[in-house]
Parts: C-alpha cells; sequence; structure tokens
C-alpha cells in the first residue's frame, strides 16, 4: 500500500523542499521494514522485541512526516487519510506483536 502512496507523492514534486520530505517519509517506512525483518531474524525473543519497538516508532515517525507533508499540501487529503488507515493497522500489529512476545 505505501508504494502506490509513495508515487502519488511523487507526483507533482517541485521543489528540492518537496524532494526533501519524500526522501523523510521513504526513509521512514524502510525503517518500519527493516526493524521488523531484522527483529524476525534475531536469537532472542527479547532482541526481537526491542526491534518491534523501534517498528512502532517508525510509524509514528511516518505519520508525523505525513502529516507534515499534508499540511504544506504535497499529499491530498483523500491521500492523508490512507496513510493514517496504513498507519493504525501497522501500528496496531505491532503492538499485539509485542504483546505476544513479552508472553
Amino acid at each position: 500500500m505505501f508504494g502506490r502512496k509513495g508515487l502519488t507523492l511523487s507526483v507533482g514534486i517541485q521543489n528540492d523542499r518537496q524532494i526533501s520530505k519524500r526522501r523523510e517519509i521513504w526513509i521512514s517506512y524502510l525503517s518500519i521494514t527493516s526493524n521488523s525483518a531484522e527483529g524476525f531474524a534475531r536469537q532472542h525473543t527479547k532482541e526481537h522485541q526491542q526491534f518491534c519497538c523501534i517498528a512502532l516508532g517508525s510509524c509514528v515517525e511516518l505519520e508525523t512526516q505525513w502529516i507534515i507533508a499534508q499540511r504544506r499540501n504535497y499529499v491530498s487529503s483523500e491521500d492523508f487519510s490512507g496513510l493514517e488507515d496504513y498507519s493504525d493497522h501497522e501500528s496496531r500489529m505491532l503492538m499485539n506483536l509485542i504483546k505476544s512476545l513479552r508472553g
């Protein structure tokens, strides 16, 4: 889902600030997926849990970057609403996984 949102964001890039914001959003997104994957590959449950917590923080960072982009009119309200749904879904999944790892 984010891939499509990222493409939507890249349409209409007009200046360096918008390109910079797009890069920040992409880095936040990659941090979620990378930390989730790295945590899964760890040998110990506490390490997996720690990386999931980092990924959860990246979800909040991603949402913050999108709020800034929307306030600067880099994305439409419709695109922003889609991201809110995505971010909420990912955050809930990560929180449930963290709870289950705590056992």
